[in-house]
């Protein structure tokens, strides 16, 4: 954690006991305002991961591949670092896809369909602007991590086999470059 990090979880925690926020901004050299700021982006930080966590469990609890849900919560629900989160909202801006659906993003990730050469899995993802190897591993572990309901859980478990069988991984475009592939330590990573 840095030392602005620390200092904000230090500004939150005198706001939570009910320090005055003049107090609060003496202590740090830093304007009220600045302590407003502070906790504004606290509570919405807060507001966001509830949304996130509630919206998990709804998808898990209806097990459907193929419900749509609003691609920026959808999005936010991922946990995703900052990059491949910009990356999926623009991918999806830019179409006018406003909902998404899990099928949706597990077919950006892996797709079906097959490559000629043995050993490569086709990714889309790969394809988006900005996304890259990183956000493609970050979207791999966070759809594995979810609890995602019985149907929608094995469904991606097969990809998941899929993409622990292959050795090299490409976008979806005709002349995408490959990438070699470790599934096992990308996943645990």
């Amino acid at each position: 954690m840095t030392t602005r990090d620390q200092r904000n979880l230090r500004i939150i925690e005198m706001k939570l006991a009910r320090v005055p926020r003049l107090e609060i901004a003496r202590q740090f050299g830093l304007s009220r305002t600045m302590v407003d700021m502070i906790v504004r982006k606290f509570e919405e930080d807060q507001q966001l991961a509830d949304r996130s966590s509630r919206l998990r469990q709804e998808i898990g609890q209806a097990d459907d591949l193929d419900r749509p849900w609003p691609a920026p919560h959808f999005i936010d629900a991922l946990g995703l670092p900052k990059m491949p989160t910009t990356a999926l909202t623009r991918h999806f801006e830019w179409r006018g896809i406003e909902a998404v659906s899990l099928r949706m993003l597990m077919d950006l990730a892996i797709s079906a369909e097959q490559d000629s050469r043995p050993g490569y899995l086709i990714t889309p993802l790969l394809d988006v602007r900005m996304m890259g190897i990183k956000g493609f591993w970050s979207v791999v572990r966070q759809l594995t991590r979810w609890n995602l309901g019985m149907r929608c859980s094995q469904e991606w478990q097969s990809r998941l086999a899929r993409l622990r069988q292959c050795w090299r991984i490409k976008g979806a475009v005709r002349c995408a470059w490959s990438k070699p592939v470790s599934p096992a330590t990308e996943l645990d990573g």
